[in-house]
């Protein structure tokens, strides 16, 4: 929700799944549903709402790694790999504004 609204702010938004997190990005967890009330949605829907608006979704490869994950079984959405050192170099840079969930 937090990226679709700086989306509509007009800035540019990058996503980075670490630890546990990049486990969102397998399409079981798709299934997951999220919200608040009758605003229950899928996590997939989140998802691709969210891709759809230019948002990029980075999963980390340590993470995946000890999640015993492959690139391969996440969903089409995930742009790539991203890691500490891709958003280290996105918190240092003075254009860029971070948000840690």
């Amino acid at each position: 929700v937090m990226a679709q609204a700086a989306v509509a702010l007009d800035m540019p938004v990058e996503m980075y799944f670490t630890a546990q997190s990049v486990q969102l990005l397998t399409p079981q967890a798709g299934e997951l549903r999220i919200g608040f009330g009758d605003e229950q949605r899928a996590l997939r829907d989140y998802l691709q709402d969210t891709h759809d608006l230019g948002v990029q979704l980075f999963a980390c490869a340590q993470a995946l790694h000890a999640a015993g994950l492959q690139r391969q079984e996440l969903i089409a959405q995930c742009a790539g790999l991203g890691g500490a050192v891709q958003f280290m170099s996105r918190c240092a840079d003075a254009q860029w504004r971070t948000l840690v969930f």
